[in-house]
C-alpha cells in the first residue's frame, strides 16, 4: 500500500500531488519490467570498458583487429 505524496515548492506551496493508485501502478510497472529483463543465460564474457580498450589499442597498435 502506498500513501499519497505531496511535493512542495521551496516557498512551501504544494507543487504536485501524486495519488496512491498512481504510485502503485508505477511501482508494479517498474517491477514487471525489471523482472522481464532478468535472464538465466549468460555468454560468460565480461564486457571490457571502452576506456580500457582504447588505452590498450593505443599502447599495442599491432594487435588491433579489423
Amino acid at each position: 500500500m502506498f500513501y499519497q505524496v505531496r511535493i512542495f515548492k521551496s516557498d512551501g506551496e504544494i507543487e504536485k500531488t501524486i495519488k496512491s493508485e498512481e504510485l502503485s501502478q508505477k511501482f508494479w510497472d517498474d517491477f514487471y519490467n525489471s523482472e522481464n529483463n532478468i535472464t538465466l543465460v549468460s555468454n560468460g564474457k565480461t564486457q571490457t570498458p571502452r576506456w580500457v580498450k582504447e588505452h590498450l589499442d593505443l599502447k599495442f597498435p599491432e594487435n588491433i583487429s579489423s
